[in-house]
C-alpha cells in the first residue's frame, strides 16, 4: 500500500516533533518533510510534492493563510490543512473561509 506523505509546518520544534511521531507511528503515513516556515514549506513541497501538508495558521513572517497560497502555488496537487495553535476568536472564522479551498 501506498503511503500518504505530509509536510509539516509549524513553528515549534515540538510541535512538529509529536505530529511527525504520531503519523509516523501509523503504517499509512510517511513524513516527508518538516519545517518552521511557509516560505520553506514551499520549497519542500515543489520538491517533494506531499499528499498533504499540515500548517500551523500562526506563524510570522508569512502566516499558515499566506503560507497555504505560496505551498498551492508550487504544488497544487498538495491537499492543505491549517491549526491555530490560539485562543483568539477571530481564528475558527477565519479558518471556515480558508479550509474549504485549502482541502
Amino acid at each position: 500500500m501506498e503511503k500518504i506523505t505530509i509536510l509539516l509546518v509549524d513553528d515549534h520544534k515540538l510541535i512538529r516533533e509529536s505530529w511527525s511521531y504520531i503519523l509516523n507511528s501509523d503504517p499509512r503515513f510517511l513524513v516527508i518533510g518538516e519545517t518552521s516556515n511557509a516560505d520553506e514549506a514551499a520549497e519542500i513541497a515543489k520538491d517533494k510534492r506531499p499528499k498533504i501538508v499540515l500548517m500551523d495558521i500562526n506563524m510570522s513572517p508569512v502566516n499558515g493563510f499566506e503560507g497555504t497560497k505560496l505551498v498551492r502555488k508550487f504544488s497544487p496537487g498538495s491537499k492543505l490543512s491549517g491549526y491555530p495553535c490560539t485562543r483568539c476568536p477571530p481564528m475558527p472564522g477565519a479558518c471556515c473561509k480558508w479550509v474549504p479551498w485549502g482541502m
